[in-house]
């Protein structure tokens, strides 16, 4: 008997169900999702930390004073009213939280597998753009205290480009994998719609105005431009990019962006902050005007683009819907696995749809 034990000894420890799972590709990937999502989330935190104390009091040697101070100090006709702070910290308590439902999403299954990569709508590199977005933030708020606002504007300039950037990765794969999202995970398709995509373009329009803002202070401070031009001139630009987006929301990626409703609210409420700053009622300004002109073509911009959305049923279409079902992604093996299984049925599931 000893001998048999010998030659024929007991088995290593068995690998549990997890251990070969987590070796698996399809492990790996919700591994990378899970620790890109959760540096995101600490990003978060480091930044609202840092924030606060940019609008308060802060520990000894953090900033020289508030950001409000600073405001007051080199202000501009368009600078914004000390209520804006507010937002300064809800729209990252926003985003949070919707990092905090991404993360929950990441553990959950569907019929073919992880979430996360079935189809894969919001690669790990997606995320990871979060903490780039936070450092910059922190960075422009130090040099911004110090009096630095060249530099303070070339740092500031990043959080509205990247943010614009994960709109236009999560508009691009949210269209292409549609059909097999609200066949599979038709939850984290709305998830995407209502959450994810209206709180990056929250985020990125405020980064933006604020940039703006900055940018006349530059213009004011450094150039040497006086205001009402160097007000016209801030105003005059988020005007642009304002009926830049309006124009291919209606007209170019009405079937992408229709489900994004924060762009027009978040800009009525940054023009409300500027026109609440430089409000006199006997002796308004100039940029003052202009300030309350443009929030109502935001308003009315807001009210065409939920008129169109209600009654135009081209944002409907079920060819395109089609068409996208049939298409196969080359990188995702387990997706194509499932379009084969599902075939025609998953096909006449969506059209339903």
């Amino acid at each position: 008997m000893y001998e048999f034990a010998e030659k024929n000894p007991p088995p290593a420890e068995m690998e549990t169900g997890y251990d070969m799972w987590f070796g698996t590709k399809e492990g790996r990937q919700v591994l990378e999702h899970l620790a890109c999502v959760c540096l995101a989330i600490l990003s978060f935190t480091a930044s609202l930390g840092f924030i606060s104390w940019a609008h308060g009091p802060s520990p000894p040697g953090m900033f020289e004073t508030t950001k409000e101070n600073m405001s007051n100090a080199f202000p501009i006709e368009v600078s914004m009213d000390r209520w804006a702070g507010y937002m300064d910290i809800a729209i990252p308590i926003f985003s949070m939280v919707v990092l905090y439902l991404s993360l929950f999403l990441v553990l959950k299954s569907n019929d073919f597998g992880p979430v996360c990569c079935n189809p894969e709508v919001h690669p790990p590199r997606f995320y990871l753009t979060w903490p780039v977005i936070c450092v910059t933030h922190i960075g422009g708020l130090f040099l911004w205290d110090r009096g630095e606002f060249l530099q303070a504007l070339c740092l500031r300039m990043f959080p509205p480009m990247l943010g614009f950037y994960m709109l236009s990765v999560s508009y691009n794969n949210l269209q292409r994998y549609r059909p097999w999202l609200h066949t599979t995970s038709s939850k984290l398709a709305w998830f995407t719609y209502y959450a994810t995509q209206n709180s990056l373009a929250l985020s990125a329009w405020w980064s933006l105005i604020d940039t703006l803002i900055n940018l006349g202070v530059v213009l004011k401070y450094t150039v040497g431009l006086q205001d009402p031009i160097v007000s016209c001139v801030v105003l005059t630009l988020l005007f642009l990019a304002m009926l830049l987006w309006f124009i291919l929301e209606t007209f170019v990626f009405m079937n992408y962006i229709h489900y994004t409703f924060t762009v027009y609210p978040i800009l009525i409420v940054g023009l409300g902050a500027m026109f609440t700053k430089g409000y006199v009622l006997l002796d308004m300004a100039p940029s003052t005007v202009y300030c309350g002109f443009l929030m109502l073509v935001a308003t009315v911009m807001n009210c065409i683009m939920l008129c169109r959305h209600c009654c135009d049923s081209r944002l409907q279409s079920s060819d395109s819907t089609l068409k996208l079902a049939l298409s196969r992604p080359e990188y995702c093996p387990s997706v194509s696995q499932s379009v084969d299984m599902l075939g025609m049925q998953g096909v006449q599931k969506v059209q339903k749809a």
